[in-house]
């Protein structure tokens, strides 16, 4: 409201005081006959020369404010409009501004006790009228507080008087209003709810004052009550309050400090604060408001953060006795701190770990065991009402926004840290479950310690594992730090033996490492350390081989290639017993693999065969290089490697692949040598072959036989350039011109991958199944024969080496009957210009009539397939060369003749 300078109602000259006062009495008595203007001008001269009159003069005046209030709320009703019989209106309006100038004069100019009157009538104006109008207008009596204010402000009179109050308040001294501010509280308390915007109004504008004196207030009323929070003082003091909190957050944690202080400083002289008894009420009756309203709550956990220091709680030890008979009793003081812990829903996560924590480890044994004992009373309460409680807990609510401070906790070395965190996180997974696998993921990527570990145990106990653990593991999955995955990898392994060991009942690992086994496998396949792999590896073996988990189809090939490229990985950057261990994984995961059915063994053999020979890995094992391309690779997808051939047809060109050169580059350059030493190749291969020989064990003879003859075909699939003339029967030597390109090309395979041996040595270890690998054995006896006729001396060792592979091959798997199985020990002795000669008659010619069928071998008793030889010594017209070379040699070969031509017939 507009406040001039001066007002217009001139000081009336000194009279007789008693006239003065009988002539205002009368004309206040009957209005009509006076004129209201000279009557205020008397009623304010009476103030000045008559104070005793004050009750008369200001009643007189609080009646133009309440006919004021009359008039402005009827026209708030009808709209707006005024009504006809309120024509005196614009006359009430302008006396009113008249006692609202000189009133504001009278108070600029007259000593604080005038101050303190004026400031008692407005505010007991203000609560009759409030009381009395609370149901006109249009604020209903249960509207809301900003409701109130605007149609109480929208009021001439109600904001004159305001004004009044607000112009003495801000004219008053810091120690003179605190009886105005108990009278505050006072009207409040009369005149509640009606009366709340006046508080809200007055404390807006003067909060420091107000929430200071209220809060100064309500102590002395709490201390001399004995902490009794049902005197309507106390109410009163709490309306403000939380009124206020709301635009005034930081006065009222100043007033909070400020009374938290006092209770610190030594003994002092009584103030008007209070004295002794106030005192020791102080952090009573602060916790006592602040359970009743959450804005207070926040203010003093911000005090506590900002004041409670270890230091300050050595202070108080000596206030705390105090503080119980304001309590009742010791454990409703505790409870009520545990109450109040339990409502934050700011900062609790810092009110934990910063305060609760620390003074329950605090080297003052009375601290500490105060701490801990509120301490294991807040737990015990969390636990009941995350259990039975479906609605949501301010504390674990708040705390839950910061989880990674409450989960390095997990980790500490301190056992209360440790326990009460797991606890708090255990709560919270009691409200949502769907906060623990977060938790699980990080502690398995962090843990290093088994106590640390045990949290995993604590936070996935009677949870299903599709509910914590499988989430958990699958959220860790995403993690790229080496050193976290080695530690995630060691800590599943950990957890699977300790659910193995039985000692943790429902702990769900091996289901949880089951559903996330494809993920697993798929990151197996990406590792580069043999570390990391080899517990990739056996988190794969323990589901799969010692608990016979199904996984699925998917699953299965995903695994394979894992094991797949865990084994390049191994039999490259291990050695000793970690490699022994990591082959003994791999391959005991296959052979379990092998019992699902003929998918998955057709599916590892092929990966493991293709890998070998075709692609980069082959070099390991002694092959020309590849290059652009890593040794491990990933698996391929099937469907981008039929989108890469494209659409068209490329037909068949006739054209020979050898040549001694490249037109316009010159002569054909020396061919590449494989860079691995021949120790390692020979190693390799023979890591290799056990590999092989456990993704083909298939735990009987026959599915064993199986798996070997596709691997066979396989072979033949790979090595041979097209499907023709892929079948088992030996042509006539004169079709091998027909096939000579092919011949060659099949020959300078197995030349390039030395491999191809090995697998052919295998085959022919489980009999008849070289006996498909009839096109390879051909192609290479075709070009060996060829060979031998126009030998030269340069190049006679690597064809000697080739020819007794390919004898040893047919020997091992029984295609050739004494004598021809001497033939290895008679080439050498024989000029170089029969060998081929021999090979033609021997190898040949007896081949191609007694085709190396299958069916030429029996099964024994033991399982075993074999070939009767001594049914089949052939006739003498394939070896009657033979017989004629070693005459001919017979100084060198003379015992080896005895034995396959004399010897023998003797017998017969």
């Amino acid at each position: 409201m507009n406040v001039p300078g001066t007002s217009v109602i001139k000081q009336l000259p000194p009279k007789d005081l008693r006239a003065e006062l009988r002539l205002f009495i009368a004309g206040v008595g009957k209005p009509s006959t006076g004129s209201p203007l000279e009557l205020i001008r008397k009623g304010f001269s009476l103030l000045k020369s008559l104070p005793a009159s004050k009750d008369a003069v200001l009643e007189y005046f609080g009646s133009f404010y309440e006919k004021s209030v009359a008039n402005y709320l009827t026209q708030l009703e009808n709209g707006g409009n005024l009504d006809p019989a309120s024509s005196s209106f614009d006359q009430g309006d302008s006396i009113l501004n008249e006692i609202h100038l000189s009133l504001y004069n009278f108070i600029s100019t007259n000593s604080a006790g005038w101050r303190i009157i004026f400031i008692k009538w407005s505010l007991s104006l203000l609560g009759t009228i409030s009381t009395k109008y609370a149901n006109r207008g249009r604020a209903p009596v249960n509207g809301s507080l900003s409701d109130s204010l605007q149609q109480w402000l929208s009021c001439r009179a109600t904001r004159s008087l305001i004004d009044i109050n607000n112009h003495c308040i801000t004219l008053l001294e810091s120690h003179e209003c605190f009886e105005p501010i108990i009278f505050l509280l006072d009207t409040c308390v009369t005149h509640s709810p009606h009366f709340d915007w006046v508080v809200a109004q007055v404390g807006g504008n003067f909060p420091n004052i107000v929430i200071s004196r209220v809060l100064i207030a309500g102590l002395q009323d709490f201390a001399h009550n004995q902490g009794s929070t049902n005197t309507p003082k106390i109410k009163s003091v709490l309306d403000i309050l939380i009124h206020l909190a709301g635009c005034h957050q930081d006065e009222i944690l100043a007033a909070f400090k400020e009374i938290f202080n006092w209770t610190l400083e030594p003994d002092v002289p009584a103030d008007d604060r209070g004295g002794p008894v106030e005192k020791k009420a102080a952090v009573a009756y602060l916790l006592t408001l602040a359970s009743r309203s959450s804005v207070l709550l926040t203010s003093l956990c911000d005090v506590a953060l900002e004041l409670m220091t270890p230091e300050t709680c050595e202070k108080l030890i000596d206030f705390g006795k105090h503080w119980i008979p304001y309590c009742n009793n010791r454990q409703a003081l505790f409870n009520l701190v545990v109450h109040l812990i339990i409502s934050i829903n700011d900062k609790a996560d810092e009110i934990f770990i910063n305060l609760l924590l620390p003074f329950a480890t605090y080297h003052n044994s009375d601290i500490s065991s105060v701490a801990e004992e509120i301490l294991a009373l807040l737990l015990k309460e969390l636990d009941i009402l995350s259990r039975g409680n479906s609605s949501k807990i301010p504390f674990l609510e708040s705390i839950g926004k910061n989880k990674e401070d409450l989960l390095k906790l997990v980790l500490s070395d301190k056992e209360i840290y440790r326990s009460s965190a797991v606890s708090i996180i255990c709560f919270m997974g009691h409200q949502n479950v769907r906060v623990l696998p977060e938790c699980v993921a990080y502690v398995m990527l962090n843990s290093t310690k088994d106590e640390h570990l045990d949290a995993v145990v604590k936070f996935s106990q009677n949870y299903t594992y599709k509910e914590v653990m499988a989430p958990a593991i699958e959220k860790t999955l995403n993690e790229e730090d080496k050193e976290k995955c080695k530690r995630l990898w060691a800590n599943l392994i950990k957890l699977s033996k300790w659910e193995a060991s039985g000692t943790f009942i429902a702990l769900p690992v091996m289901e949880s490492i089951h559903s996330n086994l494809l993920a697993i496998s798929q990151k197996l396949c990406d590792e580069m350390d043999v570390e990391n792999a080899l517990m990739m590896a056996e988190l794969i073996y323990i589901p799969i081989v010692n608990h016979n988990r199904q996984p699925r189809i998917k699953m299965i090939r995903s695994i394979v290639d894992a094991m797949i490229s865990f084994f390049y990985l191994y039999i490259m950057h291990s050695e000793g017993i970690k490699q022994i261990r990591c082959l003994k994984v791999s391959c005991d995961v296959l052979r379990k693999l092998n019992l699902i059915g003929t998918l998955t063994r057709g599916y590892a053999i092929r990966e493991i065969v293709d890998n070998c020979i075709n692609k980069k890995p082959s070099i390991l094992f002694g092959a020309i290089p590849y290059c652009g391309t890593k040794i491990i690779q990933p698996p391929e997808s099937l469907m981008e490697e039929n989108n890469k051939q494209g659409t068209s047809s490329i037909l068949a060109q006739k054209h020979s692949v050898f040549h001694a050169g490249v037109i316009g580059t010159g002569k054909r350059k020396s061919e590449p040598q494989c860079p691995i030493p021949r120790e390692k190749v020979e190693h390799s291969t023979s890591l290799l072959l056990e590999f092989l020989n456990a993704a083909t064990d298939c735990g009987s003879p026959q599915a064993t036989l199986d798996s070997v003859i596709s691997v066979a075909l396989l072979l033949v699939e790979f090595v041979s350039p097209n499907v023709m003339y892929n079948g088992l029967p030996w042509p006539e030597e004169e079709f091998c011109k027909v096939t000579i390109e092919r011949d060659l090309k099949i020959r300078k395979t197995l030349d390039d991958t030395p491999v191809i041996w090995s697998l052919l040595s295998y085959i022919a270890h489980h009999r008849p199944a070289l006996c498909y690998c009839s096109v390879i054995l051909r192609a290479v006896t075709s070009t060996v024969i060829s060979e031998w006729s126009r030998i030269s001396q340069q190049d006679e060792p690597k064809l000697m080496e080739t020819t007794e592979k390919l004898i040893h091959l047919l020997n091992l798997g029984q295609l050739l009957p004494p004598p021809f199985t001497a033939l290895a020990d008679v080439i050498p002795h024989i000029p170089r210009d029969t060998v081929h000669v021999l090979l033609r008659d021997c190898v040949w010619n007896y081949l191609r009539d007694h085709v190396p069928s299958p069916a030429l071998f029996t099964r024994d008793a033991n399982g075993v397939m074999w070939r009767d030889l001594s049914a089949a010594r052939p006739p003498k017209q394939y070896t009657e060369t033979m017989r004629l070379l070693m005459l001919k040699n017979i100084a060198v070969l003379g015992p080896l003749f005895y034995t396959l031509f004399v010897k023998d017939h003797d017998a017969d």
